[in-house]
């Protein structure tokens, strides 16, 4: 993409690779980015290397210098094969110079940084200093290339489990909006999706949460879970056995109303499940799922709860219930 961006930008671009660029211009905003900081270090480049323009009639050059020779018939004249083609070779190197001020224009406005997105996938990443991160639906991760050499820094939007490899030296640090979360090296879950909140729960070890715009901040242990909003940061015990689901398909329903378990169903296998009855609050199952399919979990609750579906164009509807 680099090299067609270059030919654009030179007016060398074909018909099909401008297209070819315009689509991936809008696939998203970083790609937009990307192309601008292109375009400016070409225009950096045109403004530093300004070579005037050279308008030569070879032939009759030569034939000046026929007559030359013609004339001082008693000299002795030599003259190099490569002179005679000079200001060619000169268009050719500022040619050549305007690419070379491209190249590092591009690398000097570039960020250096590594861009994971996610869409309706879950991704695992290992990042550069063996921490393991799986990454939910819908979630951007972002750091530096220098990752682990100078600092361990990184940023989310969206949800992730960190499982963080231990590192005195190099604290791992998360930021979000105004949040941070600092840890050594710990597992727990940060969920950072856009809303004016961030969600944190402890597995192992010990994490700091911070509010950088208030400067306050608050320790969590394991089994911990903080939250930071716009007016709060505060700590509580976790007692939702469902905060990781998404990652380990366990899940743990205790008396659990059926509307939230269709939304904890969403989350953890990415459908488009719909209850299209009322029902009543007695209306709810106790009940655990250990990475068991969709199916089969739809089945268990059938029987539970005396659930009548239907599916169509991906989408489960559930449209009657015996606990109404």
């Amino acid at each position: 993409m680099e090299i067609l961006i270059t030919k654009q930008l030179a007016g060398e671009a074909t018909a099909d690779e401008t297209a070819e660029i315009t689509s991936w211009r809008s696939q998203n905003e970083a790609n937009e980015a990307a192309f601008k900081k292109m375009q400016k270090a070409f225009e950096l480049g045109q403004r530093e290397i300004k070579q005037p323009k050279i308008n030569i009639d070879i032939d009759a050059e030569w034939g000046h210098f026929n007559n030359l020779v013609a004339e001082r018939s008693t000299k002795t004249v030599s003259i190099k094969p490569e002179q005679a083609s000079r200001f060619s070779v000169m268009q050719l190197a500022a040619s050549v110079a305007l690419l070379i001020a491209v190249a590092i224009g591009y690398f000097y406005f570039a960020d250096s940084t590594t861009t994971i997105q996610t869409a309706d996938n879950i991704e695992t990443v290992i990042l550069p200093d063996g921490s393991q991160v799986e990454l939910n639906r819908n979630t951007t991760l972002t750091y530096d290339d220098d990752f682990n050499s100078t600092s361990r820094n990184l940023t989310l939007d969206g949800e992730a489990f960190f499982d963080v490899k231990r590192n005195k030296s190099l604290p791992f640090v998360i930021t979000s909006d105004q949040a941070e979360v600092k840890v050594l090296g710990t597992s727990f879950n940060v969920s950072a999706k856009g809303e004016g909140s961030v969600e944190v729960v402890v597995e192992s070890g010990k994490v700091q949460l911070s509010d950088v715009s208030r400067n306050e901040s608050v320790a969590l242990n394991p089994g911990d879970k903080g939250l930071l909003t716009s007016t709060e940061l505060l700590t509580e015990i976790n007692d939702d056995p469902n905060f990781n689901a998404w990652s380990t398909k366990k899940l743990v329903f205790n008396n659990t109303e059926l509307a939230e378990i269709v939304t904890l169903l969403n989350g953890v296998y990415g459908q488009q499940i719909s209850l299209k009855t009322e029902v009543s609050d007695n209306c709810a199952a106790t009940v655990t799922f250990d990475n068991q399919e969709l199916d089969a979990v739809l089945l268990v609750l059938e029987e539970l709860l005396g659930l009548v579906y239907q599916e169509a164009n991906g989408q489960i509807e559930i449209i009657g219930a015996e606990c109404q």
